[in-house]
C-alpha cells in the first residue's frame, strides 16, 4: 500500500499516535475545538478522514515517523 497522507499529515498524525490508528482518530478529534490556523484544520481534517477509510491492518503497513521538507 502506498503511503495516502502527506508530509503535513504525516507529522500531526505522529503527534498524536503513530501507533494506533484509533488513537490518532480521536486526538485529532480533540483538537479541533482548540485550533484556529484554518491551514492546520484542513491538514487534520484531511488526515482524520483518511485514517478513517482505512484499516488498522493498513494502518499497520504504514510507515509512519516525523519528516522534515
Amino acid at each position: 500500500m502506498n503511503n495516502p497522507f502527506t508530509v503535513e499529515e504525516i507529522n500531526v498524525i505522529c503527534i498524536y499516535s503513530a501507533t494506533d490508528r484509533q488513537k490518532a482518530i480521536d486526538g485529532l478529534f480533540h483538537v479541533l475545538p482548540y485550533e484556529r490556523d484554518l491551514e492546520m484544520l484542513d491538514i487534520i481534517y484531511h488526515a482524520i478522514d483518511k485514517l478513517s477509510n482505512m484499516s488498522n491492518a493498513e494502518f499497520k503497513e504504514l510507515n509512519l515517523a516525523p519528516v522534515e521538507e
